[in-house]
C-alpha cells in the first residue's frame, strides 16, 4: 500500500474520519506496512514506545504481565483497531505488552517523527491527543474490567 492509498484508508478509518485532510497526509507520509508472525511479541512493557499501529488483517492480545502465571489478556485487537498510546505521552513507555495471536498485518506509524510535528503544529497535536485520550480511557478501563474479572471484587471491610 502506498502513501497516497494509505491517506485514502485514513480517511474512511472511524478513528481518523474526521481529521484535516494535511494531517492525513502526514500521518500517511508516516506509516509503513509491517507483519507480525502468531505469537511473536509486538511490545513489551516498559520497552521505548515509538510507534503505534492499525490493524489491517489478523489480531493482537493486549496483555499485563502477571507476576505468577501466564499475562492476563486485556483485549483482543483486530482489523481497524489502533495499538499503541505510549508513544503520545512522556516518558514514551508501553504500559501493556502485546503480542500477535495469529499472523497480522499493519500500518505501523513513527511515533517520534508524528510528536516532531507536533510540537511543529500543536493544533495537529491537540488533535491526535484528543483521539488518543478516548483509546487510552477504553484500554485502562477495559484492563481494570478484566483485573477484577481475574481478581474478583475487593471484598467488604
Amino acid at each position: 500500500m502506498s502513501p497516497g492509498k494509505h491517506e485514502s484508508y485514513l480517511s474512511k478509518h472511524r478513528f481518523f474520519k474526521d481529521f484535516d485532510r494535511s494531517y492525513l497526509k502526514v500521518l500517511a507520509d508516516h506509516a509503513v506496512e509491517k507483519g507480525f508472525r502468531r505469537g511473536e511479541r509486538v511490545s513489551a512493557q516498559d520497552d521505548v514506545a515509538s510507534s503505534f499501529f492499525l490493524i489491517l488483517e489478523g489480531e493482537m492480545e493486549v496483555q499485563i504481565p502477571s507476576i505468577y502465571g501466564p499475562p492476563i489478556v486485556v483485549q483482543t485487537l483486530a482489523k481497524d483497531d489502533i495499538l499503541g498510546w505510549s508513544w503520545l505521552i512522556p516518558p514514551y513507555k508501553w504500559h501493556f505488552e502485546a503480542k500477535a495471536s495469529e499472523d497480522t498485518r499493519v500500518l505501523e506509524f513513527n511515533g517520534e517523527d508524528l510528536r516532531a510535528r507536533c510540537e511543529e503544529d500543536p493544533k495537529m497535536g491537540y488533535e491526535l491527543m484528543k483521539h488518543f485520550a478516548g483509546l487510552m480511557a477504553d484500554r485502562v478501563q477495559a484492563a481494570r474490567m478484566r483485573v477484577l474479572e481475574v481478581c474478583g471484587p475487593a471484598e467488604a471491610v
